[in-house]
């Protein structure tokens, strides 16, 4: 399926659109970063994600992947900026289908569970993969682990070498994020797929591609990461939704972590048949290494539609 253009919010979004004949089902993928497009990469894996009976749409967020625009080096962009386009998506594919699954990874996850509470025109279920639930106390979770492991392997310090977690900044924050997350990948989830290095070394991008991840995952960041800092839904009131809502947590996920997760799923109020599932031996990055388990959760998800 080649990828398309498409004109959402005054903003031009790059996206792949997988169709059968008779689906009544559609997975809207919601990718993390912010900034990781993966209107390229995703066609080779999320097939492994998605049942063959279930059509799927995914797309480069704004300012992201082949949806970076000139025009995106100067705008601002929100939150609410994302939540407003993945509603206009969804909008746009009630039209077709009778059911609509979000799955949503890391990132992703925080416009995505923010359209729980919009009324849509189709019946929506939810998929969160590493939900982001506390910023401020997820980072500091991650940066008292990596200081933990460090100490028993200080031969990694100078990878590292940060005494006091960054949350502002440009480029210092930049580079913060950036060795926090490969040192957890390195120290943390030694099994974890290397995404980064995977499609740098991919023929399936080309050099602009590339520039493209690099730009935008940086400007994302910038813009983004003080929103995402202030998501706190780990206590009462916080999500009250109908709808049915899977909340899957990898146990050595050190950047969402399952406990927040389970706290959050506590306090709040979510649809029927919702639940908070822990994949052993998984990291963050379940939606690569444990594909096929959430094919299984898509499969039930469509099955109660028909």
């Amino acid at each position: 399926m080649p990828i398309k253009r498409m004109e959402i919010n005054g903003h031009c979004f790059s996206f792949r659109h997988w169709k059968t004949s008779r689906a009544s089902s559609c997975v809207v993928y919601v990718h993390g970063g912010p900034g990781y497009g993966i209107s390229v990469l995703g066609a080779q894996w999320l097939k492994n994600l998605v049942p063959d009976s279930v059509d799927c749409f995914f797309y480069d967020q704004r300012g992201a992947g082949r949806s970076l625009g000139i025009h995106d080096l100067f705008r601002k962009m929100s939150v609410h900026d994302h939540e407003s386009d993945l509603i206009s998506i969804c909008q746009m594919l009630a039209k077709k289908y009778r059911h609509l699954i979000l799955v949503c990874h890391s990132w992703g996850t925080i416009p995505g569970l923010n359209c729980l509470s919009r009324e849509l025109p189709v019946r929506v279920s939810y998929i969160g993969l590493g939900q982001v639930v506390n910023g401020i106390d997820g980072e500091l979770y991650l940066f008292r682990i990596l200081q933990e492991k460090l100490k028993k392997n200080p031969e990694w310090r100078s990878c590292f070498p940060y005494s006091v977690p960054v949350v502002s900044g440009q480029l210092r924050l930049i580079q913060y994020l950036a060795r926090s997350r490969k040192m957890a990948m390195s120290l943390l989830e030694p099994k974890s797929i290397d995404i980064e290095r995977y499609i740098m070394e991919s023929e399936l991008y080309q050099r602009g591609d590339r520039l493209k991840l690099r730009i935008g995952f940086a400007l994302s960041l910038l813009r983004l990461w003080p929103e995402c800092l202030a998501i706190n839904r780990d206590r009462p009131g916080v999500v009250n939704t109908a709808s049915t809502c899977i909340f899957v947590s990898g146990e050595h996920d050190f950047i969402t972590p399952p406990h927040l997760v389970e706290k959050m799923f506590r306090l709040n109020v979510f649809g029927s048949d919702s639940e908070h599932i822990i994949f052993p031996n998984a990291g963050h990055r379940m939606n690569l290494s444990h594909a096929t388990k959430i094919r299984a959760i898509v499969s039930r998800l469509a099955e109660q539609s028909t």
